[in-house]
């Protein structure tokens, strides 16, 4: 268990009933939305800690996307043996999926709650993988397995049309947004940055959008005698959050040298 997680009840719920009707025999599908850094894959790894369910965990990546059978590869399909054929591929995945998930009720005498297939960054996937995969799934509807496809939402056009019908048809979408006051409340005891007014909690939800990553890393820079001082004084300027510092200055460094200049004149402007 993550000791830094905090809230997120509501989705824990919604994955659990879909795992416990995966594990029921109905095959269940699930793409999770959200930004970047919002905390999907947090999410997931915090759902499956505690569930006896075997997990297969694939990642894409975006310096692979134009690798054909990427993916396929890490779940144990020699792509290269079907060459641009996505249906030939989908039916190696299709059979080698069925074999590990196991038929209807299998988890109830192994006493393993279901399998799931966990497919992290969804949209770098490669298109052959993922066509071979949508065509898989939709032939699965009486297996005890869950689907998770974690997709950042600005990206979800990226899918193959297959797959996003196939959501569409027999998918449930689970939208991860930022932390609520609460939850920052919560997240900052867990941190050890002891309890935070819920004053306090607004500043830090507007000043990272309630990003899990970026609160930690805003919390673990203040030092802890000065912590609620800082956030209670509006004049007082909050650091940013290192890894989107690292973000920022990645994309700029792609950028030409009038956009950068630019982008540096406006950052004096302030957030209004």
């Amino acid at each position: 268990m993550d000791e830094y997680f905090a809230g997120r009840a509501a989705e824990l719920a919604l994955l659990d009933g879909l795992l416990r009707r995966a594990a029921a025999g109905r095959g269940q599908l699930a793409v999770i939305l959200g930004p970047g850094w919002i905390g999907k894959t947090a999410l997931i790894r915090q759902f499956l800690d505690d569930r006896e369910a075997r997990v297969r965990w694939v990642c894409a990546d975006r310096d692979e996307t134009g690798l054909p059978g990427g993916l396929l590869e890490q779940l144990g399909v020699a792509a290269a043996g079907y060459g641009a054929d996505p249906l030939r591929a989908g039916s190696a995945l299709l059979a080698k999926l069925r074999q590990w998930a196991g038929a209807p009720g299998a988890s109830e005498t192994s006493g393993v709650r279901g399998a799931v297939l966990v497919v992290d960054d969804a949209q770098w996937g490669d298109p052959l993988s993922l066509r071979a995969l949508s065509y898989a799934l939709r032939r699965l509807p009486d297996t005890p397995l869950l689907t998770l496809l974690a997709v950042r939402d600005d990206e979800y056009g990226c899918l193959p049309p297959g797959l996003v019908r196939l959501i569409s048809d027999r998918g449930t979408r689970l939208e991860v947004a930022g932390l609520g006051v609460a939850e920052i409340r919560s997240l900052a005891e867990r941190v050890g940055a002891g309890p935070v007014p819920p004053r306090a909690a607004r500043r830090l939800l507007e000043h990272t959008g309630g990003v899990p990553q970026y609160v930690r890393e805003v919390l673990q820079a203040v030092p802890r005698e000065s912590l609620r001082t800082a956030l209670s004084a509006p004049d007082l300027l909050l650091p940013s959050p290192k890894s989107l510092e690292a973000r920022v200055l990645t994309g700029l460094a792609g950028c030409s040298r009038p956009a950068r200049r630019l982008v540096a004149a406006a950052a004096v402007l302030g957030t209004r």
